[in-house]
């Protein structure tokens, strides 16, 4: 690896996580390298998952709170998560 690379966990809405390979050179997601190469490990494909829509409303105070919606396209049910803290995702698409 040369002194323009880095090795980042990456992390979006639409495929499992993985470290890749990053050149300084070309941060575009789609030169990144994968070195956990996830969809060769699994049965799992790009479109078995759903990408998050970023998502707002206004608490009774007033304060906005932003969340991800995923919807699924035969729902079952609905999980809510809530957590504090910066979000991790932090740009969808």
């Amino acid at each position: 690896m040369g002194e323009r690379e880095w090795v980042a966990y990456y992390a979006v809405s639409d495929q499992p996580d993985e470290l890749v390979r990053v050149s300084l050179e070309d941060l575009r997601p789609e030169k990144f390298l994968s070195l956990t190469r996830a969809f060769e490990r699994t049965p799992l494909q790009p479109d078995d998952f759903i990408r998050a829509r970023d998502f707002r409303w206004r608490s009774v105070d007033g304060l906005e709170i932003q969340g991800w919606l995923y919807r699924a396209p035969n729902p079952r049910g609905t999980i809510v998560y809530v957590h504090g803290g910066r979000p991790t995702i932090t740009k969808t698409g």
